[in-house]
């Protein structure tokens, strides 16, 4: 346990009632293989593992946490998994996965293993909020349009692994499925005329998503085909595209996480490579001043990358995974480094600091002071 930080057991009666489940289910058709004891990290395709939940009937531990400041702190969640909503050092999350800033100073979470959505406020407070049917499950890929998020779930309505989209309006927290199997877009961005633009790690490409309807068009890349190739349309090849960003002229940023590099596409299907020095780069942010900001989950890092594709410089962690909130955030420790997003004053970088799958304790939303 990292210092400053020591789990408290408090018989709080009021928090008592809001531990509840959270975990996955076996998957016998989307196996990925993966003997590392990071599977997220060294193979980005295996779904999340068991919950860590304590019995309903235990009392709920507190982690109590310094307060947030400068460099690198949690926002929200624990050592333990669980899915429990209360302030921060209460909320629990099981394995989050991805966040989107709701626009109004906090963020929206994919708790993965909690099949659910969650919203935590600037305070580190977590609620749910969202009406989501069962058949929601393992929510990813997500954006946000005004007071729509368009969400990407791992699983379709059925409870095959062939992805679903989903459409949900933050001011109700009603959910609408717009497309199932739609295929594992979990990265998702949003073009200037409303379209999406969408990752397929498993299939290897990037698309144009309707939004309203979520067919997807393949812009470049082939089904099916990894490689390392810039070219245009189908010639191109990547290998498990993970996130996307989109740039000014809707010009599309990918984290071509097999390839270890960023690459660039055009709406004319046209790609090449925009930057590299990453070992396993899974999560984009699009900063202040065109900074692209990137998860690097195996080096145990976060990098930026200038505009225009410039230098690439480490902000956010020593390059040993684990756990360790910091003022400076080059001595801050992180462990699952998924999904990031900035908040809409630009002043912070959100993490989804989860547990990459495992049974293990990082169940988190990291923040990073990326501006005065």
């Amino acid at each position: 346990m990292p210092a400053g930080t020591r789990l408290v057991t408090l018989c709080l009666a009021t928090f008592a009632a809001c531990t509840g489940g959270g975990g996955t289910d076996p998957d016998p058709v989307d196996v990925d293989g993966g003997t590392t004891p990071t599977p997220d990290a060294a193979d980005p395709g295996k779904d999340g593992g068991p919950s860590t939940d304590a019995s309903p009937d235990a009392p709920p531990m507190v982690e109590e946490l310094p307060p947030l400041g400068d460099g690198v702190g949690t926002l929200s969640g624990a050592s333990v998994a669980g899915r429990i909503d209360g302030i921060r050092g209460i909320a629990r999350f099981s394995n989050p996965v991805n966040v989107v800033s709701d626009g109004a100073g906090g963020v929206v979470v994919c708790d993965f293993d909690n099949h659910s959505l969650r919203r935590v406020d600037a305070d580190g407070a977590a609620s749910s909020p969202f009406t989501l049917p069962a058949t929601f499950a393992r929510p990813f890929g997500i954006v946000r349009s005004g007071d729509t998020l368009y969400v990407q779930t791992d699983r379709s309505t059925t409870g095959t692994p062939t992805g679903a989209l989903w459409r949900i309006t933050l001011s109700t927290g009603t959910a609408t499925l717009v497309r199932d199997n739609v295929g594992r877009y979990r990265g998702l961005a949003l073009l200037s005329d409303g379209r999406l633009v969408g990752a397929e790690y498993q299939q290897h490409v990037v698309s144009i998503l309707d939004p309203s309807t979520g067919v997807a068009t393949v812009l470049a890349g082939a089904a099916g085909q990894a490689g390392m190739l810039d070219a245009t349309g189908a010639a191109a090849r990547f290998d498990m595209p993970y996130d996307v960003v989109v740039l000014p002229g809707d010009e599309i940023v990918v984290a071509d996480f097999g390839n270890d590099l960023l690459r660039k596409v055009s709406l004319d299907g046209s790609v090449v490579t925009y930057a590299s020095g990453f070992t396993t780069p899974q999560g984009l942010a699009l900063g202040a001043g065109g900074t692209i900001y990137v998860s690097d989950p195996e080096a145990g890092v976060v990098k930026a990358v200038a505009s225009g594709g410039g230098a690439v410089t480490t902000v956010a962690g020593t390059g040993t995974r684990g756990y360790l909130d910091a003022e400076n955030p080059l001595e801050a420790q992180l462990f699952g480094l998924e999904g990031l997003d900035v908040s809409a004053d630009g002043a912070y970088l959100y993490v989804a600091d989860g547990s990459g799958g495992e049974d293990l304790p990082y169940h988190r939303v990291r923040r990073l002071t990326i501006a005065p």
